[in-house]
């Protein structure tokens, strides 16, 4: 039995109790302001969405999978350093918190899931830094990573309404194939050489705070 796949098949459940499906990233502003006002301009945002996850927070989440216990305070502040937006370091925090919860509730005493104290970790470091000490290989980890990321989104843009059920997991097929045929590894930058570059993503997300939501949590 491949124990490992059952795990991460659970894991990438929307279902698991973790929220992220109930956050859209700034996506609902994009569609309510008129950024994104067809399939063809959402297909692209989210590309360039993804585009971003692997260029700087993918960074975060491998540089965490790789880490020792005493390099992931030194790895919190250089990732609270580089994000300027408050939105989204507030929802990694509620995020990180609700992973913790939920892998403690599965696993009990068994994972020693965050051995720094005083120190709240974004979602993207504390799922790095857990998945292998739940044993998944890095690029188990990556894939899964990405998927949740895609997952997210399509799940946020049906749920307003935007896309039908049909439509949406067609798209949400489409993206990861294109994953699949170009993502590598060694794509991932280190932390050090991260960097985001699609302004229109980051002017979403930083507006967000001011839309008056269907979604049930943003």
């Amino acid at each position: 039995m491949n124990t490992e796949l059952y795990q991460i098949l659970h894991i990438a459940d929307s279902a698991f109790p973790i929220g992220g499906y109930a956050y859209s990233n700034g996506l609902e502003y994009a569609v309510k302001s008129g950024i994104i006002s067809d399939v063809k301009g959402l297909n692209q945002y989210l590309k360039d969405y993804l585009h971003q996850i692997i260029k700087f927070d993918m960074a975060f989440v491998k540089e965490a999978y790789e880490a020792e216990a005493e390099e992931l305070p030194h790895l919190c502040e250089s990732y609270d350093v580089m994000l300027l937006n408050p939105a989204i370091k507030k929802a990694g925090v509620v995020l990180g918190k609700n992973w913790k919860r939920a892998i403690k509730q599965l696993h009990g005493e068994d994972v020693a899931l965050w051995p720094v104290e005083n120190t709240e970790p974004d979602f993207l470091i504390i799922f790095g830094y857990t998945c292998k000490l739940l044993g998944y290989s890095l690029e188990n980890v990556c894939i899964l990573y990405l998927f949740m990321i895609v997952r997210d989104q399509l799940s946020a843009i049906i749920r307003l309404g935007t896309l039908g059920p049909s439509q949406g997991h067609k798209m949400q097929s489409d993206l990861l194939k294109e994953l699949e045929e170009s993502f590598t590894i060694d794509q991932i930058p280190s932390v050090e050489q991260a960097y985001k570059c699609t302004y229109i993503v980051e002017m979403a997300q930083l507006s967000h705070k001011y839309l008056y939501t269907k979604l049930f949590q943003n």
